[in-house]
């Protein structure tokens, strides 16, 4: 699944840019109602959240043209977007491991993810959910 502005230039979705035109609660209320009909659809499948804001090239860019003055090793920006669910998910944990079980999934330098149970107090670089 992805989300993002519609390009009429380069016909099609541009999930890369940040547009600020203020529907940023419309969207993320978007790609939630988007999760029971994916599980509808695909009941054994994995969900895998991370945001287009998640990797290298991300900080690279940003570090062109930021706005909020981040020093040469941090980026504010890098992983907004996957922060935003992570809270959600923190937020609604009681209600939604009702029906879903989350995972938390790590990138090691070998590129490979080690996954393990959620533990909201943990970073990660990506959310798995599977469908109880």
């Amino acid at each position: 699944l992805g989300f993002g502005d519609w390009d009429p230039v380069q016909d099609k979705i541009n999930d890369k840019e940040v547009s600020n035109n203020g529907d940023h609660y419309t969207v993320f209320n978007t790609v939630l109602s988007t999760i029971p009909i994916f599980f509808d659809i695909y009941k054994q499948h994995a969900l895998m959240v991370n945001g287009s804001d998640s990797g290298p090239d991300f900080i690279e860019k940003c570090k062109g043209n930021c706005s909020k003055k981040c020093n040469t090793d941090e980026c504010k920006n890098f992983n907004r977007r996957l922060n935003l669910y992570k809270r959600f998910v923190d937020k609604h944990m009681g209600t939604l491991s009702a029906d879903y079980q989350f995972f938390g999934g790590t990138k090691s330098n070998t590129e490979s993810i080690q996954v393990g149970d959620y533990d909201a107090s943990k970073e990660y670089d990506y959310v798995f959910l599977f469908k109880k």
